[in-house]
């Protein structure tokens, strides 16, 4: 078993076995690394809000910790239940670095009652404490006020074209008639005239 800390690497490439009588084939390589601790954490995970009715956005937030001493790239999963519903990247944490993540979950093709939403970070390779990898939150979706019928929509639809309508043809006779007026008061005139 390896111990935390630097380590180095030297490969040997034999012509044979070297309990056979191996000599060596090249020059050894050798290669200094270091051995340390993977660890990633979800130290915070809120939903908001909490109760929300069907069709309205979810806000999350979510804050990752890089507790291990090795900057890393993971995914961030979001299940609803046990479904995943989004993969958040996260490209680079360096080490004992923290970083908050948001994100909408969109609720309009959910039907009304409680569900668990989850933020997981699946382990890396090397991690042992993955205790916190994972938080949930309890949500509830309400049922949506319904919308009115499509047929009542066309019903109102309807009405305002038809007002629309009645006003602009009321305004037309009304032009017609005030345009009359002013033509016969201005004939009865001329006839005034030409009478004298």
């Amino acid at each position: 078993m390896a111990l935390l800390g630097e380590a180095l690497l030297t490969v040997n490439i034999y012509n044979r076995p070297p309990e056979l009588g191996g000599k060596l084939y090249c020059p050894s390589v050798s290669k200094t690394f270091k051995i340390g601790l993977v660890d990633l954490a979800i130290v915070e995970f809120k939903v908001s809000p909490l109760q929300v009715k069907r069709g309205e956005q979810l806000k999350l937030t979510v804050k990752v910790k890089n507790e291990g001493e090795f900057t890393q790239a993971f995914d961030l999963h979001i299940y609803i239940n046990e479904s995943l519903v989004r993969i958040l990247p996260v490209k680079e944490l360096e080490a004992d670095s923290q970083k908050v993540i948001f994100s909408t979950l969109e609720t309009l093709n959910t039907s009304e009652g409680s569900y668990l939403i989850k933020a997981y970070i699946p382990p890396l390779p090397g991690e042992t404490d993955i205790s916190d990898n994972e938080r949930t939150v309890s949500i509830n979706v309400l049922q949506a006020k319904p919308s009115p019928p499509f047929a009542w929509n066309l019903f109102l639809l309807l009405l305002i074209i038809i007002l629309l309508l009645a006003i602009s043809i009321t305004l037309l006779i009304l032009l017609k008639k005030r345009k009359r007026k002013e033509g016969e008061s201005g004939h009865l005139t001329a006839l005034v005239q030409l009478s004298v």
